[in-house]
């Protein structure tokens, strides 16, 4: 956990003698997490944030995201969590 990638990607050359291309690892991996999301119809919305949202719903409340994540990815994963109507993104 917070270690960058290519410090990781840099660790697997000198520990396994393999080198992975940096942007080949992102796509393979970005690709593989969407398919597995898919499959097992996640992510799931972490407990009590659909009660949040609908309280702040009913209050006329702002809200905003966050993320470390790139905007497709946040996006997808509000889609997949059937969040996406109750956080509208803006482009």
């Amino acid at each position: 956990v917070g270690v960058p990638t290519p410090r990781i990607l840099d660790q697997v050359a000198r520990e396994l003698g393999v080198r992975i291309p940096h942007e080949e690892f992102l796509t393979t991996r970005d690709r593989a997490y969407e398919e597995i999301c898919r499959a097992e119809n996640g992510p799931l919305p972490r407990r009590g944030v659909r009660e949040l949202l609908a309280w702040m719903d009913a209050r006329s409340m702002p809200r905003a995201i966050g993320s470390n994540a790139n905007r497709h990815k946040v996006i997808f994963n509000l889609e997949q969590s059937g969040l996406a109507a109750q956080v509208p993104v803006r482009y």
